[in-house]
């Protein structure tokens, strides 16, 4: 399954590193080569299209290692399918503006993130434990950003891009935020601690609990237009990402010369 996300993603990318180029050669040479529509098909490509199939991929990756070596489902398959297939429409309704497009494509988000949390409900359930020191429990954390990243989405297709209206400022960044890193940070560090040397369980809690309760605080800072929520979180959540960073430098190299 793992695989079958990564394959989907990065078929995603392609259609959107094409827009990005053509998009860059407008500004540049002033050229009508594509509409000037691709400035919001390029990042919806990117963002939904290409970000919500390679966290699932991670996701299950941290929550079910052996599904890295283990035949995808017909239904795995449907659950990849449905969110490749709602980031095209995204994609191609808003370059070619149509909304009913975008709109359409919504469902195919959030039945296929449903199938998600049904296949994994197992391993879900062991990572929930969020005391317990090892990477599980940030794959469980990483699907529960997953659905806020989705539910933001949806919020914001329905209630401003389907109007044709300008969505608000703090919405979009707290949508990134929660995909960037309450996806992908989780993922991304818990993959990292697969490869690395142990580190104390201290410096993990500081790590995790850091990231999320930052993040957390962060993304109610964006969405209640707060800005000492705002000013509190940010600190949390910068040092924990910088630990993280140092920590895992240290430990990936050592983990190198030891298999040397």
């Amino acid at each position: 399954m793992p695989h079958v996300a990564v394959l989907a993603a990065v078929t995603m990318s392609i259609f959107g590193a094409l827009l990005g180029v053509l998009l860059g050669y407008r500004l540049a040479a002033g050229s009508n080569v594509i509409p000037a529509t691709a400035a919001d098909a390029h990042p919806a490509a990117m963002v939904i299209g290409f970000l919500v199939p390679v966290g699932m991929a991670f996701i299950e990756w941290v929550l079910d290692p052996a599904s890295l070596g283990r035949r995808a489902s017909v239904l795995g398959w449907v659950q990849i399918a449905l969110p490749f297939l709602g980031g095209m429409m995204a994609m191609i309704g808003l370059l070619a503006s149509i909304t009913p497009l975008v709109t359409l494509g919504l469902p195919f988000e959030v039945i296929g993130l449903v199938i998600l949390v049904v296949r994994l409900r197992g391993p879900l359930m062991a990572g929930a434990n969020l005391a317990a020191d090892g990477t599980a429990r940030y794959g469980a954390v990483a699907l529960v950003f997953l659905i806020v990243n989705i539910t933001i989405l949806v919020y914001l297709v329905v209630n401003f891009f389907s109007q044709n209206l300008p969505p608000p400022i703090n919405v979009l960044l707290a949508l990134d935020h929660s995909i960037f890193i309450g996806v992908m940070t989780n993922c991304i560090l818990a993959v990292i601690a697969m490869f690395r040397r142990p580190v104390s369980a201290m410096i993990g809690h500081v790590v995790f609990f850091g990231l999320n309760l930052g993040l957390i605080g962060f993304l109610a800072g964006l969405l209640m237009e707060s800005t000492v929520l705002k000013q509190v979180s940010t600190p949390v959540l910068g040092i924990a990402i910088l630990v993280a960073v140092a920590v895992n430098v240290m430990s990936l190299g050592e983990a190198e010369e030891a298999r040397a």
